[in-house]
């Protein structure tokens, strides 16, 4: 598989410069896409000994590598989401041309791997952005009082002394609540657990509940901080590396919480 990792590192830069560099938004799309690439290299990592490989399948995959770098060098200029759907065709590419069978296991974890890219952008769509919004504003009001400032929640507002933030649709964490979701299914299909394999609709439902909760209150708290901090500062909360950090923090919960939960597996066992 060394070839399909070779590959897939010079996809996965390809794609996720032309994300950073575009700035805004699609810096938050980079890091959604990272998982996918990340679980996807891994995933092809653990593949084992490759099959012989059949020639319908050999051109699947090569297919597939084709029109990425057809997206990679026009998507900029033509359609711009074709760009996203990349993880979902290179991964099974890959790991066809690498010698995966063509109706595994293996195939279809690389399928779901590379559909979690397109679903968090569409659930960051579905995602009600009005209360979400609203109750971020009052979360963040509440947080800001208990240090000590002054903060009232006005809809999706925040009033304070001398100004007055609005809670946009950037600022509900819609796009941090996708990532956590999408991590989680990631370590789901990386590191399955004997306990979420015999309970699996509550335990993914506990996990899930656990990882939004923190990344909603982890949002609230960058609002917070984009409420007290100085206006000089105010662009590397709200867009720079600062929002960043907290979605960072958001996935650093899950993975602890994941963590614990298969310490607490292996001592059942």
């Amino acid at each position: 598989m060394t070839l399909p990792l070779l590959l897939l590192g010079t996809i996965a830069s390809a794609q996720l410069t032309l994300y950073w560099r575009s700035g805004g938004r699609l810096e938050t799309v980079a890091l959604m896409a990272s998982l996918s690439w990340l679980g996807g290299a891994l995933l092809l990592a653990d593949a084992g000994e490759p099959a012989p490989v059949r020639r319908r399948a050999w051109a699947l995959g090569l297919a597939g590598l084709v029109w990425s770098l057809l997206v990679l060098t026009n998507t900029a200029r033509l359609y711009d989401p074709l760009l996203h759907l990349l993880p979902l065709v290179v991964l099974p590419a890959l790991g066809l041309v690498g010698g995966v069978p063509l109706r595994s296991r293996a195939l279809v974890d690389l399928v779901a791997m590379g559909l979690l890219l397109p679903l968090q952008l569409l659930l960051t769509r579905l995602l009600p952005l009005l209360p979400l919004a609203r109750t971020t504003a009052e979360l963040s009001a509440f947080l800001v009082w208990l240090s000590g400032g002054s903060a009232l929640a006005d809809g999706a507002a925040v009033r304070l002394p001398e100004r007055t933030l609005v809670v946009g649709a950037s600022c509900t964490g819609a796009e941090t609540l996708s990532l956590c979701l999408a991590g989680l299914v990631m370590l789901a299909l990386l590191f399955p657990l004997p306990c979420l394999q015999r309970h699996r609709g509550s335990g993914l439902l506990l996990l899930g509940g656990l990882s939004l909760g923190a990344a909603f209150v982890l949002n609230g708290l960058r609002v917070a901080v984009l409420a007290l901090t100085p206006v000089n500062a105010f662009v590397f909360w709200h867009d720079g590396g600062g929002s960043h950090l907290f979605a960072m923090a958001s996935l650093a919960v899950l993975v602890a919480a994941y963590l614990a939960l298969t310490e607490w597996s292996l001592r059942q066992s």
